[in-house]
């Protein structure tokens, strides 16, 4: 299945048809996209029931012990609706399965998930999907889709999180320097003094979050990848009408109504790609490399 993160409800219109389900952002998520209104929710909900979607509400925020009862309470007002909930923290899991639905949770933990052991030993206690790391290599991932005893979730495009915490970090410098006007959230960006790199980085009420400098994108080998069985696309930090055509790109070079050299050029000229870890493992000393 191909799902897609919304960044409004026009946004949702347009490419709900490019899609198999759509991720749709909650006062809980850590996502820099919008959060739709209740009735725009409500609305996306039945639209995706109506015709076999699957609508997945985000719920990416690391919880406090403070926080677990209003979580709790915005997860019970869902328990009756047709959808499925993301999240990163596993004390989410532990309510769902209060509540009967731990099979409607998809554990996306984004980097920790790096070995079947782990990948399984999650899948076992029932859980929708578990999400694979995406700092691990190609063949790593294929062989965890190959061995899976339950579903998984890849993000196979879009700026890829390095980095969160519940901090408020850019208060926390605009205070230090005296700052008063915000910068607009898809504006800011983290600068290393030695480097040339652009990574975004935004706060919001559950910390901040920083993203590599480059996108993420597995068309190259959407051969080796297509058994998982959701294939996620995030369109944070992405144009709406760019993000549509990324969609529609992805879903002919499935088909093989594209080309994969035409499809491949058709992003670069769009975006700044890169392959992260899919090709060689992590290296911490420069030395290592010689």
């Amino acid at each position: 299945m191909i799902i897609a993160s919304i960044k409004s409800f026009s946004h949702f219109m347009d490419i709900r048809d490019l899609c198999d389900g759509v991720v749709v952002n909650t006062k809980y998520s850590i996502s820099v996209n919008p959060i739709p209104n209740d009735e725009e929710l409500i609305q996306i909900i039945e639209y995706c029931t109506a015709n076999g979607k699957l609508c997945i509400i985000d719920i990416s925020s690391i919880m406090e012990n403070k926080e677990i009862e209003d979580v709790e309470a915005f997860i019970k007002a869902y328990k009756d609706k047709n959808v499925s909930f993301l999240y990163t923290d596993i004390g989410v899991h532990e309510i769902l399965k209060g509540m009967g639905i731990e099979d409607r949770g998809i554990y996306d933990p984004k980097t920790l998930v790096t070995n079947s052991y782990d990948m399984n030993l999650y899948l076992l206690d029932n859980m929708q999907a578990v999400g694979l790391s995406n700092e691990i290599t190609l063949d790593d991932v294929k062989k965890m889709i190959d061995t899976r005893k339950g579903k998984v979730w890849l993000k196979v495009f879009g700026y890829h999180q390095m980095f969160y915490s519940k901090r408020k970090l850019i208060s926390v410098y605009y205070k230090y320097k005296g700052i008063d006007e915000y910068i607009p959230r898809e504006e800011a960006f983290l600068k290393e003094e030695t480097r040339d790199d652009l990574y975004h980085i935004d706060e919001n009420a559950h910390g901040t979050v920083v993203y590599r400098s480059y996108v993420l994108s597995y068309l190259r080998d959407l051969d080796k990848i297509k058994d998982a069985d959701y294939i996620y696309l995030d369109s944070a930090f992405i144009d709406e009408e760019d993000f549509a055509l990324v969609l529609k790109v992805y879903n002919k070079t499935l088909s093989g109504d594209m080309y994969l050299d035409d499809a491949l050029d058709y992003l670069n000229e769009m975006f700044s790609i890169e392959d992260g870890f899919m090709y060689h493992d992590t290296v911490y000393k420069k030395e290592e490399l010689k």
